[in-house]
């Protein structure tokens, strides 16, 4: 699972406020769900959560990371959305009026 997922996943389990509710919403058991945010965890280095059996509570550094991780993917979504035939057909016909220096450029994204 990629690092974006996870952090999808994170958010969701801080925004429904159990690991249970996160699960449901993302169609997995809870013991997947809490394995992908312990992946995330150690790939970042850091305790984002800290677990009773019961509840859990964001630390310092989980505070941080949920507010970058809404932030990211606030920008992915926007990012997919913006790429909508439209535009690129507005972009495309903008590009095709610059000179050719500028425009061999731009496509690259």
């Amino acid at each position: 699972m990629s690092i974006t997922q996870q952090l999808k996943l994170f958010v969701d389990v801080v925004q429904q406020g159990s690991f249970a509710k996160a699960a449901s919403l993302n169609n997995m058991d809870n013991s997947s769900l809490s394995k992908q945010v312990k992946k995330l965890e150690q790939h970042l280095g850091v305790q984002l959560l800290n677990r009773s059996t019961r509840s859990f509570s964001l630390t310092s550094a989980g505070e941080d990371i949920l507010a970058e991780a809404i932030n990211s993917l606030i920008l992915s979504i926007t990012l997919r959305t913006s790429r909508t035939p439209t535009n690129l057909n507005l972009r495309a016909s903008f590009e095709s009026s610059l000179p050719c220096s500028s425009a061999s450029n731009t496509f690259n994204l």
